[in-house]
């Protein structure tokens, strides 16, 4: 059980990190009061990517023979690499998240960093997939708390 906490954080660690860059900025920008809205929009979004992630996952084992799923899954993060080696990295410019504040086309910051949680979230799906995919339930359990 330690070891499934351990990778768990491990995981969650290494997707989120991406995250970091965004929520400085955002925290640099934002009035006092907002903070929680930040706080809030943010893990609704991991909690999407996680349900999906979870879903995915499980509708994969039911779906491919065991022995398959790792080594398919695989091809996943090789694909998004080839991706972005061809097309190169889109990033997102300071400028433009923050447009996207001062220009009021969501009312609700928690819901703007929501969005941007699931919009940057691609490479995490690579990761949580085939991560869920080696899980027992009693594993799922733990890890999603």
């Amino acid at each position: 059980m330690i070891a499934t906490i351990l990778t768990a954080t491990a995981v969650y660690v290494a997707t989120g990190i991406d995250y970091l860059v965004i929520l400085i900025l955002l925290f640099s920008q934002i009035k006092k009061g907002q903070v929680k809205h930040i706080w809030i929009g943010q893990y609704i979004g991991t909690a999407i990517v996680i349900g999906a992630s979870l879903l995915v996952a499980q509708g994969v084992v039911n779906l491919i023979p065991q022995q398959w799923v790792i080594g398919l899954l695989g091809l996943l993060p090789l694909y998004l690499g080839v991706k972005i080696w061809i097309k190169g990295e889109e990033d997102e410019d300071e400028s433009s998240i923050l447009s996207l504040f001062s220009s009021g086309k969501f009312n609700q910051l928690f819901l703007t960093m929501t969005f941007i949680v699931l919009a940057s979230s691609a490479d995490d799906f690579s990761i949580y997939i085939p991560y869920f995919t080696t899980l027992s339930m009693s594993e799922i359990f733990i890890v999603t708390i």
